[in-house]
């Protein structure tokens, strides 16, 4: 079973739109996951821990993870703003692992189960 690795923005300027992020990183675990594949979803995992601890630590935590997927799915094609998928994004062309956009059907002819 491959392993997908959401990434999109998780912080936001508030608890509506941060909440709003978490449900669109959802949304697609949920459609991979039926698709026959292992997700990791940090949105989901670390996303309500905000002030837990320094969000560095998720950052760097997550980019260790990530460099054991077999590719990863950017959900908002907006990462400008968001320091965690632009080190995602980095992470991914640095270690040759695929990025491709939430299109299902391209993920799935792409990648195969």
């Amino acid at each position: 079973m491959k392993i997908a690795y959401i990434i999109g923005p998780l912080t936001a300027s508030s608890i509506y739109n941060r909440f709003q992020n978490i449900r669109k990183a959802e949304d697609l675990s949920i459609r991979l996951w039926s698709a026959g594949y292992a997700v990791i979803c940090p949105h989901l995992n670390s996303g309500m821990l905000q002030g837990a601890c320094q969000e560095q630590n998720f950052i760097d935590g997550y980019i260790e993870i990530l460099k054991k997927c077999d590719f990863a799915v950017l959900y908002d094609g907006v990462i400008a703003r968001s320091t965690g998928s632009i080190a995602e994004v980095k992470c991914c062309r640095e270690n040759n692992i695929p990025v491709y956009p939430a299109n299902m059907g391209v993920i799935i002819q792409s990648e195969g189960r």
